[in-house]
């Protein structure tokens, strides 16, 4: 019984040992995939996981800025045109 139990755990370490391979392949690819639509200088710069999950954090905080700032722009594009066309009705 006792050469059961060994090969049992070792199928069983053997295929969490794949397991882990895989998710380690999957989660590479997701950091490529990342890298690939994050901007930075130079282009062709190796970017550890630590910069590319930075530079996605500075991204996202730009493009939230960069959002925030058409909305502005847009309400007082709106604001004034209300303006100028209660102007218009009183004249």
């Amino acid at each position: 019984m006792r050469g059961r139990n060994e090969m049992s755990s070792w199928t069983t370490s053997t295929q969490q040992s794949e397991r882990e391979r895989l998710r380690q392949v999957y989660v590479n690819r997701a950091f490529a995939n990342l890298r690939k639509i994050l901007p930075s200088y130079p282009i062709n710069k190796k970017m550890s996981k630590h910069e590319i999950l930075r530079g996605a954090i500075h991204y996202i905080a730009f493009l939230e800025r960069v959002r925030a700032s058409q909305d502005r722009r847009a309400l007082l594009q709106d604001n004034q045109a209300a303006v100028d066309d209660s102007g218009n009705a009183n004249v």
